[in-house]
């Protein structure tokens, strides 16, 4: 089964890669996709075709949420 995961580079997602280590885990960088660019994760789905898609991308600056009006 191929896997696209994104946020692969982080905390959950180090972990997720472990646990789904009998898959095939596709895992972007942040440099190569931004999840927060419809396109971007439309044009890497479509490339990968993937089975499976897991968001474990997570923002945690803390205070660039804070300053969000």
């Amino acid at each position: 089964m191929k896997i696209l995961l994104f946020g692969g580079s982080g905390m959950v997602g180090r972990e997720l890669a472990v646990a789904l280590v009998r898959h095939r885990v596709v895992a972007p960088l942040h440099a190569q996709v931004d999840i927060a660019d419809a396109d971007a994760v439309e044009q890497v789905v479509a490339e990968e075709k993937p089975n499976f898609v897991i968001n474990a991308a997570a923002l945690i600056d803390v205070g660039a949420l804070e300053r969000v009006p």
